[in-house]
């Protein structure tokens, strides 16, 4: 879970840069990848079936977020109608929810607690 949180937590830093999408959706597959490997909890352990659940949520809206970038890229050409800063703000937004999402999912992991999902979820 560790390893699927920092680099979660290294491409919310990277959204705040705009980045690319081929080069974002690289850095998507590396957390999904890490989100992969996250073993199922114990039976009846619901703190950590919850907080494997909210870390799918998070790699499920990294995922999201990635067709943000095709709309900021379709914003920005002169011939489309749409302001890109105001694409870009929700592209930012996503962002932050997923920022917001993974302090929840590190500080319920390190208190061995349900993490309050309610907010993150789809």
């Amino acid at each position: 879970m560790a390893a699927f949180v920092e680099e979660a937590r290294s491409l919310t830093r990277a959204m705040e840069l705009l980045p690319a999408r081929p080069v974002y959706k690289k850095r998507v597959d590396a957390v999904q990848e890490l989100y992969s490997r996250i073993p199922d909890p114990p039976a009846g352990n619901e703190p950590l079936d919850e907080c494997r659940s909210l870390a799918k949520c998070i790699a499920l809206g990294f995922e999201d977020a990635s067709e943000w970038l095709i709309i900021i890229a379709r914003a920005t050409k002169p011939a489309e109608k749409g302001s890109a800063a105001d694409v870009a703000y929700g592209f930012l937004r996503q962002g932050g929810k997923l920022k917001a999402a993974l302090n929840e999912l590190e500080a319920a992991t390190a208190g061995g607690r349900v993490p309050k999902i309610e907010n993150f979820k789809k």
